[in-house]
């Protein structure tokens, strides 16, 4: 395929395909060079897969189709392929050396010795090789790009040169950059960017650009063409961009070529297609699709015929070689004619014209994207967050979410006192659209929380900080479900208006309790961590009731806050249980009333007339002074009984979880130590199983620390009970000298003595 230029000169350009042959092998994409390398004759060099080099000679062909081809084998897959003399000053007869570059080294080979010139290793791999000379340097070098870092070796593989560069080297070219009388290296890194470097390896000048710089080539005086990783293929003058060119293929290699006396840009893209470029506006001079993913480009008198060719090597092993020339040959005296190609011209300005549709394609995306850009901007500029409370599994949680469901990447919860540094931070190793923040709940008690929240999404690079509060109430932990009866009571009167008046309290202070229209059926309430709260209503009795006696005096205190509560006696019949000597499991019972409540106190056990406990005979070796179970009476008052071997039952109780709680530590302390030393002797397996023994015998600390306050409360809430037994007796059996006597008999535990005291 050939183009014609303007109509109005004599000779046009004339691009055309000279030969081709193959090498048969397949070559491996950005590995091909080409250079003198016996001295007399250019040789083509192509990497290809399983770490080898095949190396051509046109003047050893066998056939016309298949040519003379040798093979270079090397311990490594090669990533980088060059050829380039090293010495200061050389001849057009110089041996040049093939400089191959894997993982781990770079070798110089010597083709005419067949050996290697210097090898050397490489700690950051090599993605690209340069030769050249810099200014104020004296000698060429060989460099080598790689994570994060350039080396320069010489002709006897010293290290030279050194320099680090922000990221990944991805190429390299030695040309001038900016200033035309300077030589510099200028690479193109992984964070898309151009620097400039000088022979002391310092970093004169850079740029930016849209995308990572995969190729460079020097095309003229500070004049350097490059590709880009997203398919733009432009050209730099004197360090500013004077034209590019996107398409949906990857540049795969660059050249300068000359066409009728004008550099132009070759460039091979990953589809095939070769292009011949104008250097200073980018227009298409001359293409061709070779059908094939180019693996190379070179230029070289490859047949010594006295001009240049350009050497196209393809990833499948075909090389084709163009020319270029004139198109027509005038004798002496004749007059020059001019002969037109239209068809030439015709594929030319087809060409012309898919190039521009594609670029205007091009151009509208970039404006659509722009302006879905901007859009998408705005809505996350004015993204707010909303924030509320739900009962999960029991537990009381915060639900964060965005009002344009941009994703959450951390949720961070201030509240003096709440945490022990006032602050909790919840990070998210996937970004969610809904956050779910777990809240202590360590006491009932009303309290604000700060909400900051980072919000975009985790590969983007824009985040945003919103900030909102929230006010947790004091009953916000409990959540409606139906409860049984629980075992502390208090009974108030009740009528039409003090029933309304809570069950507008209730729906104020509890979740999910708006559509409760009467306490009659009962109204039960359950938290994880304060136990269940009941409300009914019998007639003109208003019962209110919980199985811990905190949580009940608390919500009797905000009621009188806003209710007058005025307490009555509740009567209610119950079962007693009463065991027989002797007789294994044989159980018979009895009925009873309650007694009036004690001033609209609470009463856990209530007085029970005439209950007699007797003991089994394996029960005997318990101490008469210690066991309430041991006292039989006919006349004890079953009530304060079943106080006192409450009291006992917690006591005791109590006394083990100490106990538990203390062993626990010790053994935690224990684990710690051993954790420590197994991390001082570096055995860090044994070390994470010493912390895993700690993290479960914490979790039982936890567990024993919550049952004891459970048991705590519910001890004091009997002792409480008791001081009234004791305070009424008082009054009929002498005041504070009775007092004293039940006191000293609870401090020496002595029950037995306190229950005679009680009974008299």
């Amino acid at each position: 395929m050939m183009a014609e230029g303007d109509e109005k000169t004599e000779e046009g350009p004339l691009i055309a395909e000279s030969f081709s042959f193959k090498l048969g092998y397949e070559v491996k994409v950005g590995c091909v060079t080409i250079g003198n390398l016996n001295g007399t004759h250019p040789h083509l060099a192509c990497a290809i897969p399983g770490g080898r080099v095949v190396v051509h000679n046109p003047f050893h062909a066998r056939t016309e189709e298949r040519m003379d081809a040798n093979l270079l084998h090397f311990n490594e897959e090669i990533t980088a392929l060059s050829c380039g003399n090293l010495e200061p000053t050389s001849s057009p007869s110089a041996v040049d050396l093939i400089f191959v570059g894997s993982a781990h080294h770079l070798v110089a080979y010597n083709i005419v010795d067949n050996k290697n010139h210097f090898s050397t290793e490489l700690s950051d791999g090599c993605s690209c090789l340069s030769t050249g000379t810099l200014s104020d340097s004296n000698k060429p070098l060989i460099y080598i790009g790689g994570t994060c870092s350039i080396y320069g070796y010489d002709a006897q593989g010293t290290d030279e040169f050194w320099t680090v560069t922000g990221d990944d080297v991805i190429s390299m070219v030695v040309s001038e950059f900016k200033d035309s009388s300077k030589t510099e290296l200028v690479v193109g890194s992984n964070n898309c960017e151009v620097h400039a470097f000088n022979s002391e390896g310092e970093s004169t000048d850079e740029m930016a650009l849209s995308a990572v710089v995969s190729r460079m080539k020097r095309i003229g005086s500070a004049t350097i063409a490059f590709g880009l990783s997203t398919g733009v293929v432009g050209v730099l003058k004197e360090g500013k961009q004077i034209w590019e060119s996107k398409t949906k293929h990857q540049v795969t290699s660059l050249e300068k070529f000359e066409v009728n006396g004008r550099v132009a840009v070759v460039v091979g893209w990953s589809n095939g297609l070769l292009e011949f470029r104008n250097v200073d506006d980018g227009t298409i001079i001359f293409s061709e699709s070779l059908k094939t993913q180019i693996a190379g480009l070179a230029v070289s008198d490859y047949r010594k015929e006295g001009k240049d060719h350009l050497l196209v090597v393809l990833t499948s092993g075909r090389v084709v070689a163009f020319s270029s020339g004139t198109s027509a040959k005038h004798s002496l005296g004749a007059a020059p004619v001019v002969k037109e190609n239209y068809g030439a011209k015709i594929r030319l300005l087809q060409q012309k014209r898919k190039d521009l549709l594609y670029r205007l394609g091009n151009l509208k995306k970039l404006q659509k994207k722009k302006s879905k850009a901007s859009s998408d901007f705005d809505t996350f500029v004015h993204t707010k967050t909303n924030s509320r409370l739900e009962i999960i599994d029991g537990k009381l949680h915060l639900l964060v979410d965005t009002t344009s469901g941009i994703k959450i990447q951390s949720v961070t919860l201030l509240n003096d006192g709440l945490y022990e540094e006032d602050a909790h931070t919840e990070f998210f190793v996937v970004p969610v659209r809904v956050a779910k923040i777990l809240l202590p709940t360590p006491k009932l008690a009303e309290f604000h929380l700060t909400i900051r929240s980072l919000i975009g999404d985790g590969l983007s690079s824009k985040f945003l900080v919103t900030q909102g509060k929230i006010v947790v109430k004091k009953y916000s932990c409990f959540s409606r479900e139906d409860v049984s009866e629980p075992s502390l009571l208090n009974a108030y009167a009740a009528n039409p208006s003090i029933e309304e008046k809570i069950l507008h309290w209730i729906k104020s202070s509890f979740s999910g309790c708006e559509e409760i229209a009467s306490l009659s059926p009962p109204v039960g309430l359950v938290s994880s961590s304060f136990g269940s709260i009941f409300f009914a209503v019998h007639g003109e009795t208003l019962v209110i009731g919980s199985d811990i006696g905190h949580t009940l005096n608390s919500i009797v205190n905000d009621l009188r806050d806003r209710v007058v509560l005025n307490p009555i006696t509740l009567q209610k019949t119950v079962t007693v249980f009463k065991h027989v000597s002797g007789k294994d499991d044989e159980v018979t019972s009895s009925e009873s009333t309650l007694l009036p409540s004690i001033k609209g106190e609470t009463i856990q056990n209530p007085n029970l007339n005439h209950a007699r406990i007797e003991v089994n005979e394996k029960d005997k070796g318990i101490d008469d002074g210690m066991s309430v179970g041991n006292i039989v009476g006919d006349d004890v008052d079953g009530g304060v009984v079943l106080v006192l071997q409450s009291v006992q039952d917690l006591h005791s109780v109590r006394q083990k979880l100490v106990a538990e709680i203390a062993e626990n530590s010790t053994l935690a302390k224990s684990l710690l130590l051993r954790a420590e030393d197994h991390r001082i002797m570096g055995n860090f397996v044994a070390m994470q199983q010493a912390y895993g023994d700690v993290m479960d015998v914490n979790k039982d600390i936890l567990r024993a620390h919550a049952f004891r306050y459970s048991n705590q409360e519910k001890l004091m809430s009997q002792v409480r009970i008791l001081n009234k037994i004791i305070h009424e007796r008082a009054e009929r059996n002498g005041g504070g000298a009775f007092i004293d006597s039940c006191r000293q008999a609870i401090k020496e535990n002595d029950y037995g003595t306190l229950l005679d005291l009680l009974q008299n």
